[in-house]
């Protein structure tokens, strides 16, 4: 009798792996697809007093040429390796913001922010998407048979 396939079957059968990461507010997971947006010409003084204002963000450079914070989320998802990162935000020069995620859900997470705290400073970006790796799967052992019988 047929028995419909397990996802375990169907993700072993396969000869690479997909990496996954964790979505924001450890909504489960998703498959890695760097990505990044890039807003020109922003108001860079009233972004950044936005940002630095914003709990879900964490300000770790703040000087007069960049400022970086990291989405970490309203309350922080920590883990056994510590707090988990769901995105960057960059400000260069009080002109440039450069946005960059490691998914789809992730960075939809970070422009949903921009655009709640600060979609009047900011234009349409520009958003570049890199392929998502594809890991090989070092070849299985081969299983060595044993043979039952008489010892010599």
């Amino acid at each position: 009798m047929w028995q419909r396939p397990t996802l375990w079957d169907v993700l072993s059968a396969k000869p690479e792996w997909h990496a996954i990461c964790y979505n924001p507010a450890a909504e489960g997971y998703s498959l890695l697809a760097p990505q990044e947006a890039l807003f020109h010409e922003v108001d860079g003084p009233t972004l950044r007093q936005r940002l630095d204002a914003d709990s879900r963000l964490a300000c770790v450079e703040d000087t007069s040429e960049n400022a970086f914070w990291i989405l970490w989320g309203d309350p922080a998802l920590e883990t056994e390796y510590g707090i988990i990162g769901f995105g960057d935000i960059e400000l260069k020069q009080d002109q440039t913001l450069l946005v960059t995620a490691m998914s789809d859900q992730r960075m939809q997470a970070l422009l949903d922010l921009l655009e709640e705290i600060a979609n009047d400073c900011l234009g349409e970006p520009e958003i570049k998407q890199e392929p998502p790796p594809i890991l090989r799967k070092p070849p299985r052992p081969t299983r060595r048979r044993l043979r039952f019988g008489r010892r010599k």
